[in-house]
């Protein structure tokens, strides 16, 4: 089953790219892990009201991370998350249902002091996202050294928003890595389960059928209710291994949805920089978000002072431009005026040897001329000298010497008396002499008549 999405009117490129070095504050830098464990990074701007990717790389280029916030949407990738709900009761808001059912948001075997949460609230209830923190700060090290992380998700949530934008809000999503991959439940959009397996992309070209079955098994404990009916495989080129050795009809494997200027592992990426509802808990904690205002000043005065001194130099390279422009057009104004005085002089010149040459070619053709005119008189006197059932098949003048040319005629007749009266009518041609036959054949012609071949030639003065 593949998905369709309606398409709309993209802004030329440039618009794009000129709209974000203007507005750098617009662009938002979105990383994934893709199947090959790098990262993935997506810059895009907001437009109207999409985001358009404007570079996908593993690595951003430091002119780039010179002039754009390095502010980064990221997920929680292989890092182990651990998912819970609470339903609220009756009268409590978030804040008193997270000190009641603190205890339940923390893994088995963990203390608070080694994890980081990150809570959503829904309709009914509240959601935790719990990470080890050195496993997370191990993971996050190398986009911190360069930027700030303004949101990590649950991983796999960029694909689960917009997937439900495409109304598959309820789904099941599969991530392929080398080694190993991730599992995870999607509800109303939003990831509520996930877990690591361990089936990577070499083993599902390998091993399909055991690894579709255990991943079923999986699947299907996950969703003990069995409501959800897709399953979403990422890459898409592995997801096609997958329908292949799928069993479970009552599930059916689906493709994710296109993404402009997007393919492969950037789709991910884009995912996770994309506006997220409420309901999807961030994984960032207060002293990081204290680190991010911090940094958002200092970024903000030093992209105002690059602004300055940009406008400053393009405008003292505009004033030099200007002074060399005219310089180098008074300069161009007087070669010109003298080019132009030779030209006039060469002109002259060549008018005259023109008409010398025009003189001289009327000559040749007048000459041309007249002695066209009498070739053309003679082949239609030619036209005229076979009887009836006789004709040419061929007529042939080609010039003997300066005075003379030499007529050369194939014909056919039906009978050897018509020959004689084709030589006697040429002899009264005027300036045709000398006209002989030179050989004649019995032949048949194309409707299979007998008769008879010859050949006449002469020379006309």
């Amino acid at each position: 089953m593949k998905i369709t999405r309606k398409k709309t009117a993209t802004p030329a490129r440039l618009v794009l790219l000129l709209t974000a070095i203007i507005f750098p504050d617009k662009v938002r830098i979105g990383v994934a892990t893709a199947v090959t464990g790098e990262r993935i990074h997506v810059a895009a701007i907001r437009y109207g009201e999409r985001w358009y990717p404007l570079l996908t790389m593993k690595k951003m280029p430091v002119l780039f991370r010179l002039w754009f916030p390095q502010r980064y949407y990221t997920d929680a990738g292989p890092v182990p998350l651990y998912l819970h709900t609470e339903e609220k009761k009756t009268g409590d808001d978030a804040d008193v249902c997270i000190e009641k059912n603190e205890s339940s948001f923390i893994p088995p075997g963990f203390g608070q002091e080694k994890l980081i949460t990150g809570y959503a609230t829904y309709d009914s209830g509240i959601m935790a996202a719990t990470v080890v923190k050195d496993q997370f700060d191990e993971y996050v090290s190398d986009l911190e050294r360069t930027g700030v992380i303004v949101s990590c998700i649950p991983a796999l949530q960029g694909l689960a928003n917009m997937l439900g934008k495409e109304g598959h809000g309820s789904c099941f999503i599969w991530k392929f890595e080398p080694d190993g991959s991730t599992l995870a439940m999607v509800n109303d959009g939003r990831v509520v389960a996930n877990c690591r397996f361990w089936a990577g992309d070499a083993d599902v070209r390998e091993q399909g059928s055991q690894v579709c079955s255990d991943a079923h098994d999986l699947l299907t404990s996950m969703d003990e209710s069995h409501r959800v009916k897709t399953l979403v495989c990422f890459p898409e080129s592995i997801g096609e291994c997958v329908a292949g050795q799928w069993s479970d009809s009552s599930i059916a494997v689906i493709r994710m949805p296109p993404v402009d200027a997007c393919t492969g592992d950037g789709i991910e990426a884009y995912g996770n920089l994309l506006d997220m509802p409420e309901t999807v808990p961030n994984i960032v904690t207060f002293d990081r978000w204290q680190t991010i205002v911090k940094t958002g000043h200092t970024v903000k005065m030093t992209m105002r002072a690059m602004r300055y001194a940009t406008v400053a130099v393009a405008g003292l390279f505009l004033v030099c431009a200007g002074y060399v422009g005219v310089s180098n057009l008074c300069i161009k104004n007087d070669r010109e005026t003298m080019e132009k005085i030779d030209g006039e002089y060469s002109g002259i010149m060549l008018s005259m040897a023109r008409r010398d040459s025009l003189f001289s070619e009327l000559s040749h053709r007048s000459a041309f001329i007249a002695e066209e005119s009498a070739l053309t008189r003679l082949l239609t006197e030619l036209q005229d000298v076979f009887p009836e059932e006789a004709a040419a098949e061929e007529i042939s003048i080609m010039e003997s010497d300066a005075e003379s040319w030499r007529i050369t005629i194939r014909a056919f007749a039906r009978s050897t008396l018509l020959i004689q009266p084709v030589i006697n009518n040429m002899q009264k041609i005027r300036g045709l002499k000398d006209v002989r036959m030179m050989y004649s054949e019995q032949v048949e012609d194309k409707n299979h008549a007998s008769g008879i071949r010859f050949k006449v030639e002469g020379i006309w003065r």
